[in-house]
């Protein structure tokens, strides 16, 4: 039987990232990709570790929270090739609720790829009203993330380590026919830690990001309101 050579990264890649959709499809494929490579004779140890991940990552992923900012949404053709801003859209601005949780995420979305490409040097009095109404709602989306992103940082990652310890050990067993099962039970285990710290070091690479948001999002309001009150 062929292990392909990336089967233990790809298992090792789904316990350290955080649960989504995605990944528990990722989970399933790498069963399925595997039984195809190998004319059905993946591991049976493979098999459970990807039916449990694929339900326990899905089970875990509803609890996760959206963390998209509208200015990740990518723009239009159009849009890109704003010069200034036309009298519907002057309309439309003066339309908008001034109370930035109250702005539907369409709207906000077009404030922020209308503020990221109008000509502010060709018009510098359009570009001081888009700003005037983007820079609340964006520090509004701003904490909105990062609350998200906490949230996410601290789900529980799914509850897979026997059976990912049984699957690895098999596919190293696989890949060295003459190790002991004692000695693959080791390297496996010391491939889960290693999984385990990678998740870890994501969780606070995703705090530390929060924390960033949340100062930004402060400052760019500390700012505005200065300029308001002078």
């Amino acid at each position: 039987m062929v292990v392909t050579p990336n089967t233990k990264d790809s298992i090792l890649e789904v316990l350290a990232s955080p649960p989504s959709t995605g990944l528990a499809a990722k989970a399933r494929a790498i069963y399925r990709t595997q039984k195809y490579l190998t004319g059905s004779h993946a591991p049976e140890s493979l098999r459970k570790w990807s039916e449990k991940a694929e339900a326990e990552i899905k089970e875990a992923s509803t609890k996760a929270r959206e963390a998209v900012h509208p200015s990740q949404i990518p723009p239009d053709a159009a849009v890109q090739r704003v010069e200034s801003l036309s009298p519907s859209d002057l309309i439309w601005i003066q339309r908008l609720p001034t109370d930035p949780a109250k702005i539907t995420f369409q709207d906000a979305t077009r404030l922020a790829h209308l503020s990221r490409y109008l000509n502010s040097v060709e018009n510098p009095s359009d570009s001081n009203l888009l700003q005037s109404v983007w820079m609340p709602v964006k520090e509004y989306h701003d904490r909105r993330q990062a609350v998200a992103l906490a949230h996410n940082a601290n789900l529980p990652p799914a509850n897979l380590h026997l059976e990912s310890v049984h699957a690895l050990r098999d596919i190293i067993r696989t890949e060295m026919p003459g190790i002991s099962e004692a000695a693959a039970d080791a390297e496996a285990t010391e491939l889960m830690r290693k999984a385990e710290l990678r998740r870890r070091n994501h969780a606070s690479s995703l705090i530390e990001r929060v924390e960033a948001i949340r100062a930004g999002a402060d400052e760019s309001e500390a700012k505005r309101t200065a300029l308001v009150n002078d």
